[in-house]
C-alpha cells in the first residue's frame, strides 16, 4: 500500500492542528519531524482523544497510530500542568502532580524504544515540561532508579511493568489519567493478557484508555471489556496492499531448499531488502554460513541476541549495509523478556529475604541488649 493512501490530504497538518486546538509547541514539533498531512488514523483519532474519549482503533501497522495517541497524551499532560501551576505555587503544583500520568504498553522492547524516540521528537519544544522513560534494554537496577523520579510518561512491556508494580518499585496513583495499549493484538499473542489483568488492579478506574490494534479478534474483545469504558470504535479500512504484493510458494525437498534460495538470489528473482524466516536459531546460522560461501552478505536476527545488537542490525539493514536478514519468529525477543522478568523477580525476592534477615538480626540485638540491662521478665 502506498504511503499517499494513508494520508488525509484535505488540509495540511498545521491547519489541522490549529483547527483541533493542538498545542503550538506540538504543532511546531510535528512540522520539525516532517509531517505535511495527517494520516487518516490521526485525522480521526486526535479530535476524539483530545475530548477524553476511550478509543478502540483498528488500523494497519504503519498507518500513524503512534502519533495518533502520543500527541493527545502529551497535550493533556501539558494542559494539566499549566492548570495546576496557574492555581498554586510551582512547588505546590509539582507536589500535586507527582506521579506517572500516562502509561503506554507495547508488545516488545524494540517497539518500546521506537515509541520512546518518537515521543521524544514530539517533546522537542517542551522537553523541560514533560519527562518520558522507556523501559527497554536497561538493567532492572537502572530502571528502578528511573522509576523513583516518577516520569510523566512511562513506556514498557506488560511483563516488565507488572514486575515493577508487584515489587513496589513503581506506584500508580490518581495522577495517572491515560493508558495506551499499542499493537494490542501482538500484546495478546505474546501472552500479555495476564500481565494486563494484574496491571489493571493498580490503575485508577477513571483513566482514559486507547487500544490500538492492527487486527480484531475475540481475545481483543475480552481485553476491550477489561480496560475500556464506552469506547468510540474506529475501524479504518485502509486497504491491505497497493495491488503489487503477490504470494508464491515453491514445494521443494528439504535438502534442496538452500540451493533453490541461492538460485533465486543469483537469477535476480529476489531483489531489494529481504527477510528470510526460518524455524530455529540453528537454521538461521546454517543459512547465513551457506550464503556467505557464495559471497552473499546476510545478518542473523533472533531472540538470543541482546536487544542492543538486534537494534544495531536493524539500523544497518535500513541503511542498506546489507540486504538480507535471516530471522525466526522468536526475533521479537519475547523469550529474552521473560528471562529478564524472572531475573527481576528473583532480585526482588532476594532483597525481601535480606530485609527480613536484617530485621531478625535487629530483634536479636535488642533481645541481647535487654538481657544485659536486666530488662527481661522476672
Amino acid at each position: 500500500m502506498s504511503s499517499s493512501q494513508l494520508l488525509d490530504t484535505q488540509e495540511a497538518y498545521q491547519v489541522f492542528a490549529d483547527r483541533i486546538g493542538l498545542d503550538v509547541r506540538l504543532a511546531k514539533a510535528v512540522a520539525k519531524v516532517g509531517f505535511v498531512y495527517p494520516t487518516l488514523v490521526q485525522a480521526q483519532c486526535l479530535p476524539l482523544a483530545m475530548q477524553g474519549k476511550d478509543l478502540l482503533v483498528h488500523a494497519k501497522t504503519g498507518s500513524g497510530k503512534t502519533a495518533a495517541y502520543s500527541l493527545p497524551t502529551i497535550q493533556k499532560i501539558l494542559e494539566s500542568k499549566e492548570r495546576k501551576t496557574g492555581k498554586s505555587s510551582k512547588a505546590a503544583a509539582a507536589a500535586a502532580s507527582a506521579g506517572v500520568k500516562a502509561v503506554i504498553l507495547v508488545p516488545t522492547r524494540e517497539l518500546c524504544a521506537q515509541v520512546y524516540e518518537q515521543i521524544v521528537s514530539f517533546l522537542y519544544f517542551c522537553q523541560d515540561k514533560i519527562s518520558v522513560v522507556g523501559l527497554s534494554s536497561e538493567t532492572p537496577e537502572v530502571q528502578r532508579v528511573w522509576l523513583r523520579e516518577n516520569p510523566d510518561i512511562l513506556i514498557a512491556t506488560p511483563a516488565r511493568l507488572a514486575v515493577h508494580l508487584k515489587s513496589g518499585a513503581l506506584t500508580l496513583n490518581e495522577a495517572l489519567d491515560t493508558l495506551v495499549i499499542d499493537e494490542a493484538d501482538l500484546v495478546l499473542s505474546f501472552g500479555g493478557e495476564d500481565d494486563i489483568r494484574e496491571i489493571v488492579d493498580y490503575i485508577p478506574k477513571t483513566v482514559q484508555t486507547m487500544l490500538m490494534s492492527a487486527t480484531l479478534s475475540e481475545d481483543l474483545e475480552s481485553l476491550k471489556k477489561l480496560v475500556l469504558h464506552n469506547p468510540v470504535r474506529l475501524k479504518l479500512e485502509l486497504g491491505s496492499t497497493d495491488g503489487k504484493l503477490r504470494q508464491f510458494y515453491l514445494p521443494v525437498l528439504e535438502e534442496d531448499k538452500d540451493l533453490y534460495l541461492y538460485s533465486l538470489i543469483q537469477l535476480g528473482l529476489i531483489t531489494g531488502k529481504t527477510i528470510f524466516f526460518v524455524n530455529t536459531t540453528e537454521s538461521c546460522y546454517h543459512l547465513k554460513l551457506f550464503l556467505e560461501q557464495f559471497g552473499v552478505k546476510a545478518a542473523v536476527l533472533n531472540g538470543e541476541l541482546p536487544m542492543d545488537s538486534r537494534r544495531h542490525i536493524l539500523k544497518q539493514f535500513n541503511k542498506g549495509i546489507f540486504d538480507f536478514i535471516i530471522c525466526t519468529d522468536e526475533s521479537a525477543g519475547i523469550d529474552a523478556e521473560e528471562e529478564e522478568v524472572e531475573e527481576v523477580e528473583e532480585e526482588v525476592e532476594e532483597e525481601e529475604e535480606e530485609e527480613e534477615e536484617s530485621e531478625e538480626e535487629e530483634v536479636e540485638e535488642e533481645d541481647r541488649g535487654n538481657l544485659l540491662f536486666g530488662e527481661d521478665e522476672p
